[in-house]
Protein backbone atom coordinates (compact mmCIF):
# COMPACT_ATOMS: atom_id res chain seq x y z
CA UNK A 1 0.00 0.00 0.00
CA UNK A 2 2.74 2.62 0.77
CA UNK A 3 4.36 1.97 -2.63
CA UNK A 4 1.03 2.77 -4.36
CA UNK A 5 0.75 6.11 -2.51
CA UNK A 6 4.29 7.09 -3.45
CA UNK A 7 3.57 6.42 -7.12
CA UNK A 8 0.39 8.52 -6.96
CA UNK A 9 2.28 11.37 -5.28
CA UNK A 10 5.01 11.16 -7.90
CA UNK A 11 2.50 11.25 -10.77
CA UNK A 12 0.69 14.27 -9.29
CA UNK A 13 3.99 16.07 -8.81
CA UNK A 14 5.01 15.31 -12.38
CA UNK A 15 1.64 16.60 -13.64
CA UNK A 16 2.12 19.86 -11.74
CA UNK A 17 5.63 20.34 -13.10
CA UNK A 18 4.49 19.60 -16.67
CA UNK A 19 1.59 22.04 -16.28
CA UNK A 20 4.00 24.71 -15.01
CA UNK A 21 6.33 24.08 -17.95
CA UNK A 22 3.39 24.30 -20.36
CA UNK A 23 2.33 27.62 -18.83
CA UNK A 24 5.86 29.00 -19.07
CA UNK A 25 6.09 27.81 -22.67
CA UNK A 26 2.78 29.46 -23.60
CA UNK A 27 3.79 32.77 -22.01
CA UNK A 28 7.18 32.59 -23.72
CA UNK A 29 5.54 32.23 -27.13
CA UNK A 30 2.97 34.94 -26.39
CA UNK A 31 5.82 37.28 -25.46
CA UNK A 32 7.74 36.34 -28.59
CA UNK A 33 4.63 36.90 -30.71
CA UNK A 34 4.12 40.30 -29.12
CA UNK A 35 7.78 41.30 -29.41
CA UNK A 36 8.25 40.20 -32.99
CA UNK A 37 4.87 40.66 -34.69
CA UNK A 38 2.90 43.29 -32.78
CA UNK A 39 5.85 45.62 -32.15
CA UNK A 40 6.96 45.25 -35.80
CA UNK A 41 3.45 46.17 -36.96
CA UNK A 42 3.36 49.13 -34.57
CA UNK A 43 6.73 50.36 -35.85
CA UNK A 44 5.53 50.08 -39.43
CA UNK A 45 2.36 52.00 -38.53
CA UNK A 46 4.27 54.72 -36.69
CA UNK A 47 6.60 55.18 -39.65
CA UNK A 48 3.56 56.23 -41.66
CA UNK A 49 2.18 58.66 -39.07
CA UNK A 50 3.63 61.91 -37.81
CA UNK A 51 2.30 61.71 -34.25
CA UNK A 52 4.92 62.30 -31.58
CA UNK A 53 3.31 60.00 -29.02
CA UNK A 54 3.96 56.85 -31.02
CA UNK A 55 7.72 57.46 -31.10
CA UNK A 56 7.72 57.41 -27.30
CA UNK A 57 5.05 54.83 -26.53
CA UNK A 58 6.22 52.07 -28.87
CA UNK A 59 9.66 51.75 -27.18
CA UNK A 60 7.91 51.97 -23.80
CA UNK A 61 5.57 49.09 -24.72
CA UNK A 62 8.47 47.18 -26.27
CA UNK A 63 10.36 47.21 -22.99
CA UNK A 64 7.56 46.84 -20.41
CA UNK A 65 5.02 44.41 -21.92
CA UNK A 66 7.48 41.45 -22.07
CA UNK A 67 8.38 41.99 -18.41
CA UNK A 68 4.70 41.97 -17.45
CA UNK A 69 4.00 38.85 -19.55
CA UNK A 70 7.00 36.96 -18.16
CA UNK A 71 6.02 37.95 -14.62
CA UNK A 72 2.44 36.73 -15.14
CA UNK A 73 3.73 33.46 -16.59
CA UNK A 74 6.05 32.87 -13.64
CA UNK A 75 3.27 33.60 -11.13
CA UNK A 76 0.86 31.22 -12.87
CA UNK A 77 3.54 28.52 -13.15
CA UNK A 78 4.31 28.79 -9.43
CA UNK A 79 0.61 28.50 -8.63
CA UNK A 80 0.34 25.46 -10.91
CA UNK A 81 3.13 23.78 -8.96
CA UNK A 82 1.13 24.36 -5.80
CA UNK A 83 3.01 27.23 -4.17
CA UNK A 84 0.70 29.55 -2.22
CA UNK A 85 1.30 33.10 -3.45
CA UNK A 86 -1.34 34.92 -1.38
CA UNK A 87 1.30 36.36 0.96
CA UNK A 88 3.34 37.46 -2.04
CA UNK A 89 0.31 39.20 -3.57
CA UNK A 90 -0.30 41.10 -0.33
CA UNK A 91 3.37 42.08 -0.19
CA UNK A 92 3.35 43.21 -3.83
CA UNK A 93 0.19 45.23 -3.23
CA UNK A 94 1.73 46.98 -0.24
CA UNK A 95 4.96 47.62 -2.12
CA UNK A 96 3.02 49.02 -5.09
CA UNK A 97 1.17 51.38 -2.74
CA UNK A 98 4.38 52.58 -1.10
CA UNK A 99 6.19 52.98 -4.44
CA UNK A 100 3.20 54.77 -5.96
CA UNK A 101 3.04 57.18 -3.05
CA UNK A 102 6.81 57.76 -3.12
CA UNK A 103 6.89 58.22 -6.89
CA UNK A 104 3.75 60.34 -7.21
CA UNK A 105 5.66 63.22 -8.82
CA UNK A 106 7.31 60.91 -11.34
CA UNK A 107 3.96 59.28 -12.12
CA UNK A 108 2.35 62.71 -12.42
CA UNK A 109 5.03 63.75 -14.93
CA UNK A 110 4.63 60.45 -16.80
CA UNK A 111 0.86 60.73 -17.19
CA UNK A 112 1.13 64.42 -18.03
CA UNK A 113 3.65 63.46 -20.69
CA UNK A 114 1.19 60.96 -22.13
CA UNK A 115 -1.48 63.66 -22.23
CA UNK A 116 0.92 66.10 -23.91
CA UNK A 117 1.92 63.49 -26.48
CA UNK A 118 -1.66 62.52 -27.27
CA UNK A 119 -3.26 65.98 -27.03
CA UNK A 120 -0.32 67.69 -28.84
CA UNK A 121 -0.71 71.35 -27.87
CA UNK A 122 2.76 71.71 -29.40
CA UNK A 123 5.22 69.54 -31.29
CA UNK A 124 8.91 69.48 -32.12
CA UNK A 125 10.06 72.80 -33.56
CA UNK A 126 7.10 74.88 -32.41
CA UNK A 127 7.78 78.22 -30.77
CA UNK A 128 5.85 78.66 -27.52
CA UNK A 129 5.75 81.14 -24.67
CA UNK A 130 7.19 79.65 -21.48
CA UNK A 131 7.17 81.95 -18.42
CA UNK A 132 6.85 84.94 -20.78
CA UNK A 133 9.92 83.86 -22.76
CA UNK A 134 9.99 82.57 -26.31
CA UNK A 135 11.08 78.95 -26.44
CA UNK A 136 11.46 76.37 -29.17
CA UNK A 137 10.32 72.83 -28.41
CA UNK A 138 13.28 70.46 -28.82
CA UNK A 139 11.92 67.21 -27.39
CA UNK A 140 8.76 65.93 -25.75
CA UNK A 141 9.47 62.98 -23.47
CA UNK A 142 7.38 60.95 -21.07
CA UNK A 143 8.66 62.84 -18.01
CA UNK A 144 10.14 66.11 -19.28
CA UNK A 145 9.94 68.48 -22.21
CA UNK A 146 13.18 70.02 -23.48
CA UNK A 147 12.86 73.66 -24.51
CA UNK A 148 15.41 76.00 -26.08
CA UNK A 149 14.98 79.52 -24.72
CA UNK A 150 15.53 81.80 -27.70
CA UNK A 151 16.33 85.04 -25.88
CA UNK A 152 18.80 83.57 -23.35
CA UNK A 153 20.23 80.83 -25.63
CA UNK A 154 19.89 77.99 -23.14
CA UNK A 155 18.06 74.69 -22.85
CA UNK A 156 15.52 74.08 -20.12
CA UNK A 157 14.08 70.73 -19.05
CA UNK A 158 10.55 71.30 -17.80
CA UNK A 159 8.61 68.57 -15.94
CA UNK A 160 5.52 67.65 -17.90
CA UNK A 161 3.23 68.08 -14.91
CA UNK A 162 4.14 71.78 -14.76
CA UNK A 163 3.67 72.10 -18.54
CA UNK A 164 0.19 70.65 -18.25
CA UNK A 165 -0.76 73.04 -15.46
CA UNK A 166 0.12 76.21 -17.42
CA UNK A 167 -1.51 78.09 -20.23
CA UNK A 168 0.50 77.27 -23.32
CA UNK A 169 0.68 79.91 -26.04
CA UNK A 170 1.85 78.27 -29.25
CA UNK A 171 3.21 80.99 -31.51
CA UNK A 172 3.68 78.54 -34.40
CA UNK A 173 0.02 77.70 -34.79
CA UNK A 174 -2.11 78.01 -36.83
CA UNK A 175 0.84 78.96 -39.10
CA UNK A 176 4.57 79.28 -38.39
CA UNK A 177 4.51 82.87 -39.73
CA UNK A 178 3.63 84.93 -36.68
Amino acid sequence: LPNHLDDNFLIQGLEKVLLALAILSIFYWITQLFSKVVIYALKEFTAETEAAWDDVLVPFFESTIPIVLYGAGIFLALQAVGIDLSGLWVTLGGAAFVLGFAAKDILSNFFSGLVLLIDTPFRFGDVILHNDERASVRQIGLRTTKLYLIDTHCEVFVPNSSMQGKDIVNLSRPTPHY
